[in-house]
């Protein structure tokens, strides 16, 4: 547990000193390398009523330094690609949730897919403004799948799993 509330604080101040000193939209790449890398295990229980995972923190993080400081470097607003089938999308969520034998834990699981997937699309398609900023996104992205079968080849041979260090 004490690893991960320590990765955790690693990832909240390297977003939010990137973010204070080069913009919202340059903390991008970094946080799209995170969102790869730091597997599903990575959580933090809050009260029994939900988990906190890096990629969740990640997420928040994100909505919350765009909130507070993330400008665009044009002035106009940018519609999102894909405004419709996004909004079909969470329709057909939120019906399948209204629909649920069990509303509560369907309710949880359409929040986590609204924070794991529309919130993180809508983010990145709002704030990268440029060609040089999207390179680094997939550079970020791509570095994160170097990495993980690094540990992969770890695994592999040397008879251990990472996720045996996530509680």
């Amino acid at each position: 547990m004490i690893l991960v509330i320590l990765l955790d604080l690693i990832v909240i101040f390297s977003l939010m000193h990137i973010s204070a000193k080069r913009g919202f939209e340059a903390t991008l790449p970094l946080a799209a390398f995170y969102l790869i890398v730091f597997p599903e295990e990575s959580k933090v229980p809050i009260l029994g009523l939900f988990d906190i995972t890096t990629q969740r923190l990640v997420t928040l993080l994100l909505i919350w330094l765009a909130l507070n400081g993330g400008k665009r470097v044009s002035g106009q607003r940018r519609n999102v690609p894909l405004k419709g089938a996004i909004i079909a999308l969470a329709v057909w969520w939120t019906l399948a949730t209204v629909n649920s034998i069990v509303f509560i834990d369907s309710l949880k699981a359409l929040l986590s897919l609204v924070l794991d997937y529309l919130a993180i699309y809508v983010l990145f398609a709002k704030y990268v403004t440029s060609v040089k900023t999207l390179k680094r996104v997939l550079f970020g992205v791509a570095s994160g799948l170097i990495l993980c079968p690094v540990f992969g080849v770890i695994e592999a041979y040397g008879n251990w799993s990472i996720v045996t260090l996530f509680p």
